[in-house]
């Protein structure tokens, strides 16, 4: 127990080496006195072990001789602690760093599900050169190439404006002052149709993108004019 007033119910409790050079006579350990005698403990050492900075345990040594708590012995102890405090921050990051990259797994397969199986056209594209990263079903069957040509693509080559002009589209929706667009967007026939996009900014493997949802309004337009 933390709350214990022996050897390492002190060391966890003050977050500091206790030793025990006398461990029959020592009153902190006067309850584990006969149970010192039956094993022949003649010395005890207790070292806190910690973990992200709070005490979590203590290395407790027994030993049979009092040597073994010398200067040299002690500070190869408060090594060993010092090892195994590192070890456990170690295992703890590392189990931390596998959650997270499970939730961003689990979101990641959640995203390629809705962005695959959407109805509506929809591009991921690099926010720092306007490549096209990825592209649905839907994307293929509006613009009229297939995913893998639409994957080696860049959005200069269906959007009508020029780099400039895209550019500050681009800036509009990186700092989400602006999220929707109206724009002409040349398909594979070579036929040019107005959409509506809408952008939002994700995060995928680290890299920032733009998922562009497309819905073609040119009819709309058309009837409008």
């Amino acid at each position: 127990s933390s709350f214990g007033r022996g050897p390492v119910g002190t060391s966890i409790r003050e977050n500091r080496p206790v030793w025990i050079e006398d461990f029959q006579h020592d009153p902190t350990t006067a309850e584990w006195h006969e149970r010192g005698k039956l094993y022949g403990w003649t010395a005890a050492g207790a070292l806190p072990l910690t973990l992200d900075g709070r005490t979590v345990g203590a290395l407790a040594l027994y030993t049979f001789t009092l040597d073994v708590l010398d200067d040299d012995g002690r500070g190869l102890l408060l090594e060993m602690a010092a090892d195994i405090s590192f070890a456990l921050d170690s295992f703890a990051r590392k189990k931390e760093r596998a959650a997270i990259e499970a939730r961003l797994l689990e979101s990641e397969q959640r995203y390629r599900t809705l962005f695959a199986d959407s109805s509506v056209p929809m591009l991921l594209l690099d926010s720092a050169n306007g490549r096209i990263v990825d592209a649905n079903r839907a994307a293929a069957v509006f613009y009229g190439w297939n995913q893998t040509v639409l994957r080696q693509m860049n959005i200069t080559a269906i959007n009508t404006m020029s780099a400039e002009e895209i550019r500050k589209v681009f800036d509009l929706a990186k700092t989400g002052s602006k999220n929707h667009f109206t724009l002409r967007h040349r398909v594979a026939s070579g036929e040019l149709r107005d959409v509506e996009i809408f952008s939002t900014n994700i995060f995928l493997a680290g890299e920032h993108r733009f998922l562009a949802t497309v819905f073609d309004v040119t009819t709309q337009k058309r009837a409008e004019q």
